[in-house]
Protein backbone atom coordinates (compact mmCIF):
# COMPACT_ATOMS: atom_id res chain seq x y z
CA UNK A 1 0.00 0.00 0.00
CA UNK A 2 1.05 3.31 -0.63
CA UNK A 3 -0.55 6.54 0.50
CA UNK A 4 -1.36 9.01 -2.40
CA UNK A 5 -2.54 12.90 -3.19
CA UNK A 6 -6.11 12.89 -3.88
CA UNK A 7 -6.15 15.83 -6.32
CA UNK A 8 -9.94 16.11 -6.24
CA UNK A 9 -9.67 16.80 -2.19
CA UNK A 10 -6.58 19.05 -2.63
CA UNK A 11 -8.59 20.96 -5.38
CA UNK A 12 -11.72 21.22 -2.38
CA UNK A 13 -9.03 22.27 0.15
CA UNK A 14 -7.41 24.58 -2.43
CA UNK A 15 -10.93 25.94 -3.10
CA UNK A 16 -12.05 26.96 0.05
CA UNK A 17 -8.92 28.86 1.24
CA UNK A 18 -8.84 30.48 -1.98
CA UNK A 19 -5.93 29.47 -3.79
CA UNK A 20 -6.89 29.22 -7.84
CA UNK A 21 -3.38 27.27 -9.02
CA UNK A 22 -1.30 24.78 -7.83
CA UNK A 23 1.89 27.66 -8.52
CA UNK A 24 -0.13 29.89 -5.93
CA UNK A 25 -0.57 27.06 -3.39
CA UNK A 26 3.24 26.31 -4.14
CA UNK A 27 4.29 29.94 -3.06
CA UNK A 28 2.47 30.41 -0.40
CA UNK A 29 3.92 27.03 1.12
CA UNK A 30 6.91 28.06 0.88
CA UNK A 31 8.45 25.54 -1.56
CA UNK A 32 9.13 24.55 -5.49
CA UNK A 33 6.79 24.79 -7.49
CA UNK A 34 8.82 22.36 -10.13
CA UNK A 35 9.21 19.91 -7.84
CA UNK A 36 6.03 19.76 -6.67
CA UNK A 37 4.46 19.72 -10.08
CA UNK A 38 6.80 17.32 -10.97
CA UNK A 39 5.72 14.81 -7.87
CA UNK A 40 2.61 15.12 -8.85
CA UNK A 41 2.41 14.24 -12.43
CA UNK A 42 4.64 11.68 -12.10
CA UNK A 43 3.11 9.39 -9.64
CA UNK A 44 0.55 11.28 -7.96
CA UNK A 45 3.05 11.46 -4.29
CA UNK A 46 4.45 14.58 -2.72
CA UNK A 47 7.06 14.42 -0.09
CA UNK A 48 5.89 14.18 3.57
CA UNK A 49 7.48 17.44 4.74
CA UNK A 50 5.40 19.21 1.75
CA UNK A 51 2.20 17.45 2.41
CA UNK A 52 2.70 18.53 6.00
CA UNK A 53 2.92 22.45 5.05
CA UNK A 54 0.05 22.07 2.31
CA UNK A 55 -2.18 20.60 5.66
CA UNK A 56 -0.98 23.26 6.91
CA UNK A 57 -1.73 25.98 5.25
CA UNK A 58 -5.13 25.01 4.19
CA UNK A 59 -5.53 24.29 7.85
CA UNK A 60 -6.59 20.74 7.07
CA UNK A 61 -5.53 17.63 8.48
CA UNK A 62 -3.11 15.32 5.90
CA UNK A 63 -5.48 12.78 6.01
CA UNK A 64 -7.93 15.09 4.02
CA UNK A 65 -5.64 14.87 1.25
CA UNK A 66 -4.38 11.77 0.57
CA UNK A 67 -6.34 8.16 -0.11
CA UNK A 68 -4.57 4.60 0.45
CA UNK A 69 -3.66 3.08 -2.64
CA UNK A 70 -3.80 -1.12 -2.23
CA UNK A 71 -3.56 -2.05 -5.70
CA UNK A 72 0.15 -0.17 -5.73
CA UNK A 73 1.94 -3.52 -4.16
CA UNK A 74 3.94 -2.03 -1.85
Amino acid sequence: MKIKLDIGKLRQQMHKNGINTYKQLAKECGFSFYTFQDNKNRRESISKEHLWLIAEYLGCDMKDLVYPDWEDGA
